[in-house]
């Protein structure tokens, strides 16, 4: 867990150089027994067609947008760590209204 919080800090660093805020946020709920930790960023954003894209490996014939920043392994390891853990990623952005990315893990008993 440590290294997928560590990679979502580390891309809203990498991917908006000018700067931007980073926001980080954990939280519960009983209802649905889940867990969730938030790192978001007021930067740059991505297109949200392109969110999909991110969380496949890069240099496979599933990714359509090459990267042209960074090796693009982050992402697609982040959501493989939730899944071990038996949770999802979900990634939110549209251009020019930052980025988020919510790991949400069920609770455990």
């Amino acid at each position: 867990m440590t290294r997928a919080f560590t990679n979502l800090v580390h891309n809203s660093i990498t991917h908006n150089p000018g700067g931007c805020r980073i926001q980080i946020k954990i939280s519960s709920d009983e209802n649905n027994k889940t867990c969730s930790f938030i790192v978001s960023d007021n930067g740059k954003g991505i297109d949200r067609e392109v969110l999909p894209d991110l969380l496949e490996l890069p240099y496979t014939v599933k990714r359509k947008h090459p990267r042209k920043n960074g090796h693009g392994l982050g992402l697609p390891m982040v959501e493989r760590i939730a899944r071990a853990h038996h949770g999802y990623l979900n990634l939110y952005s549209d251009v020019g209204k930052g980025f988020k990315a919510e790991v949400v893990l069920p609770k455990s008993v």
